[in-house]
């Protein structure tokens, strides 16, 4: 533990992070852009109430800001907070690609439905973005605490 403490010092002494944690950081932050920019795109294509849009990705930021500190005390070290949510990541990548595909044959099977569908997964990319951007702050302050030893 102390060995940890110490290498986070040294990183944040010399400005500089983890390799594998700026990497996780990154692809947070660029999973989370997809979700949000599908969700943009229905936004402008269909008409949605912006309030609607609003109150679902805030819900959403909240969720992930929950789950993330009900799964990961303290306590942990940076590793092993790191490795517990890239299992996540990989959850929300396949929830993505699965997204993208059930959008593909509802376009071409489901042409009847195909609006009302659009305008549900356009509603489900913000709430997906919003949890991952809640998840990503949660990241960054679990950091801080980390690095500057806060309770």
């Amino acid at each position: 533990m102390l060995e940890e403490l110490d290498s986070l010092e040294k990183i944040h002494k010399e400005g500089r992070m983890d390799k594998r944690l700026r990497y996780t950081l990154l692809w947070l932050f660029l999973l989370g852009a997809m979700f949000f920019g599908l969700g943009l795109y229905d936004f402008f294509v269909r008409n949605f109430s912006l309030l609607t849009i609003l109150i679902i990705f805030i819900v959403g930021f909240l969720a992930g800001y929950h789950i993330f500190w009900r799964s990961m005390p303290i306590e942990w070290d940076t590793k092993k907070a790191i490795a517990k949510t890239g299992r996540l990541d990989l959850t929300a990548l396949g929830i993505f690609v699965v997204y993208i595909v059930l959008r593909i044959v509802l376009n071409d099977v489901l042409n009847v439905y195909y609006h009302d569908a659009i305008k549900a997964s356009g509603l489900t990319s913000f709430a997906i973005a919003g949890v991952i951007f809640g998840r990503l702050f949660a990241m960054s302050v679990f950091l801080h605490k980390r690095e500057n030893k806060i309770n």
